[in-house]
């Protein structure tokens, strides 16, 4: 949806992120991701310049905090517990914006340093918290002077809920410079031409939803793959699309 206007983005991540997510700070943190994502796409290169990462954390905070209040809204409703927590997440990004000069170490204990107010146990910078994992993971990638690969083994390396954090990254940095940026071994694995095959077929819009496979079945397939156990039915492969509907 890199094409996509901003409130169509909106409404389109909000309406998937609250069928399991029904919490304003969870849907902003799935918002940024998405909103980064799809700023990231356009520009096509990574890293990006120092300059034009802070302006891009600056755009998105606000962008941010515009959704918070757009969540409270009679048409959506989503509450929260306490209304003074209803603007964490683009407080939380305006703190890691205070702390660039200072690079990833300052924006860590910014990060660990407000989420304590909220939740004591979850203090560090990479807990699965939105507040940790998702800030982090937005801070990781804006501020990386350092090559796709070398972002993402750093990512993973800090700890913590190191596979939401590296999905996060991982993603982000996909939409920035294409799985190009990415060394050849990590993009074979069995069943990747299937993953590749549908991911060209959603990015071209191809083919309909409905001549896609299912991609939980798809899911389930390649976890038995990838453990050594073949499924008695394999992957049906893409159909050819239907020239007589063009």
């Amino acid at each position: 949806m890199s094409g996509a206007g901003d409130d169509d983005l909106a409404r389109a991540v909000f309406e998937v992120s609250v069928l399991t997510h029904r919490e304003v700070r969870s849907l902003v943190g799935a918002l940024a991701i998405a909103w980064t994502a799809a700023r990231l796409a356009k520009r096509g290169s990574f890293p990006l310049a120092p300059d034009v990462s802070r302006a891009l954390l600056g755009d998105l905070a606000q962008w941010a905090e515009d959704r918070e209040s757009w969540m409270a809204s009679a048409a959506l409703s989503i509450a929260v517990d306490d209304e003074s927590h209803r603007h964490d997440f683009s407080s939380v990004l305006q703190r890691v914006l205070g702390a660039w000069d200072g690079g990833w170490p300052a924006m860590r204990h910014e990060v660990e340093a407000f989420a304590r107010t909220r939740h004591p146990e979850q203090n560090f910078a990479t807990a699965g918290f939105v507040l940790c994992s998702v800030a982090s993971a937005l801070a990781i990638v804006l501020s990386s002077t350092e090559s796709a690969e070398e972002t993402l083994v750093r990512a993973v390396n800090l700890g913590g809920d190191a596979d939401t954090v590296g999905a996060m990254v991982g993603g982000l940095l996909g939409a920035a410079a294409g799985p190009e940026a990415f060394p050849a071994r990590w993009c074979v694995f069995p069943g990747s031409s299937v993953v590749r095959a549908v991911g060209r077929a959603l990015e071209e819009r191809e083919r309909s939803a409905e001549q896609l496979p299912d991609l939980l079945a798809l899911e389930i397939e390649l976890t038995h793959r990838l453990n050594g156990r073949r499924r008695p039915r394999p992957i049906a492969a893409l159909p050819e699309p239907d020239e007589s509907a063009t």
